[in-house]
């Protein structure tokens, strides 16, 4: 099976005012989706998305920019696909899902789902947790958050992620301020839906320390790039000082990104993002984890 063609779909929708994202000092107007189609002899398509952080158009230069490299091999050899470089984000994003539809190919060629492809009996599902704590507002209504939260219980959610809000610094938020608003949506919670934080690498060692710790002891499932991510150390402290997991890694594109924070157990566990750094450089980086430490593993698909 040889390839023919690839193709890059860009698409964007803008959210509604309700649904816009404020998190931190920004504004998320719309969302977009960045689809790579990989055309083969034989009329299979394969699909694979590239994460939209790559910057849409300029993934799509990519795509275009490789394709002659690619186009006439065999879309079912493993060694086709070109490789994330750890610099770029554009250029490794479109490798990505490039990677991500040749892996859609040989899926559909052997006619099984790509889990099978990656291991041996792959569960038949994942559970589902609401990525949000995106609209809330320091300013107005902080209490925005717990009013979110209550609707994913509502809905059966069994977990929920959320961020830190706007920005600190324009509100004078303290962390005795978050810890106040976080025991609130605990108890709000009261159990029926797990919790956990994800700090956008926006906090301080002296800020996440001691949130890590009530966290803990709050019992939320995992705290999730708390402080900038080139402080591997203050990670390490971090995940020796709580029992709760201390995760991070998405943005990351190569196993070499990851070494120093797996071989420091900086992370208990991994999340490399399918979109970023493709599938078969995330089975590598799980194999790696799960090498120096079990269980410190963890895929974004």
């Amino acid at each position: 099976m040889r390839i023919t063609a690839l193709e890059t779909l860009c698409l964007s929708r803008m959210h509604e005012p309700e649904r816009q994202w404020i998190t931190a000092q920004y504004r998320t107007v719309k969302a977009d989706c960045t689809i790579i189609q990989v055309r083969t002899d034989e009329s299979l398509v394969g699909i694979g998305e590239a994460s939209a952080y790559g910057g849409s158009s300029r993934i799509a230069e990519w795509v275009d920019w490789l394709a002659p490299t690619l186009v006439g091999k065999d879309a079912l050899d493993p060694a086709t696909a070109p490789h994330p470089n750890g610099r770029d984000r554009a250029h490794d994003t479109a490798v990505a899902g490039i990677d991500c539809a040749l892996w859609d190919l040989r899926g559909k060629a052997e006619g099984k789902r790509v889990s099978e492809l990656l291991g041996e009996s792959p569960a038949a599902s994942v559970p589902m947790y609401a990525s949000s704590g995106c609209r809330y507002d320091w300013r107005d209504r902080p209490e925005q958050l717990i009013e979110e939260a209550l609707g994913y219980v509502e809905e059966g959610f069994p977990a929920m992620k959320f961020r830190i809000g706007t920005h600190w610094e324009w509100d004078g938020v303290t962390v005795d301020r978050f810890l106040g608003l976080a025991r609130e949506l605990h108890q709000a919670v009261a159990g029926r839906m797990a919790l956990a934080l994800d700090g956008n690498c926006r906090l301080t060692m002296e800020e996440a320390m001691p949130i890590a710790k009530e966290l803990d002891r709050l019992g939320f499932a995992w705290l999730e790039e708390p402080i900038p991510w080139r402080d591997i150390d203050g990670y390490a402290a971090l995940a020796a000082a709580v029992g709760m997991p201390v995760t991070g890694g998405e943005s990351f594109t190569t196993l070499e990104q990851f070494r120093p924070y797996i071989e420091k157990r900086a992370y208990d566990i991994v999340q490399p993002d399918a979109g970023i750094c493709g599938l078969t450089e995330l089975a590598r980086i799980a194999e790696m984890a799960e090498h120096h430490g079990p269980g410190q593993s963890h895929l974004n698909l």
